[in-house]
């Protein structure tokens, strides 16, 4: 599903975030506390958080996408098949709620309706 593109995108995010680590981790190290170069570390790898976040709500859009068009597509296939089978479609349930039931099934329930 992931097209070579994007695992190229995820790979160069992954190594600018290493980078990033990398970076903020020798500026802990050091003994000079320099505020705005922590402060400029600490944003650019906020930034680079966000980017990724932006990323994965898309992805999870897209999944969310094909798991609707797939439903659909059964549903489709269901109705069909009830079509090819004389089955009423109606709400999905059959007759007393029960999906597949139909009426002279309940007369073997010792009902009648």
């Amino acid at each position: 599903m992931t097209e070579p593109f994007d695992a190229e995108h995820f790979r160069s995010i992954v190594v600018l975030q290493l980078t990033l680590l990398e970076l903020y981790e020798s500026l802990l190290e050091m003994c000079a506390w320099d505020e705005a170069k922590v402060n400029t570390t600490l944003k650019t790898f906020m930034s680079s958080v966000l980017a990724l976040m932006r990323v994965q709500q898309s992805l999870g859009t897209q999944v969310v996408s094909v798991q609707k068009e797939l439903i659909r597509k059964h549903r489709a296939r269901l109705e069909q098949w009830l079509q090819e089978h004389e089955e009423p479609p109606g709400d999905g349930a059959g007759h007393d709620g029960v999906p597949g039931a139909r009426p002279e099934d309940d007369v073997v329930r010792g009902r009648e309706g």
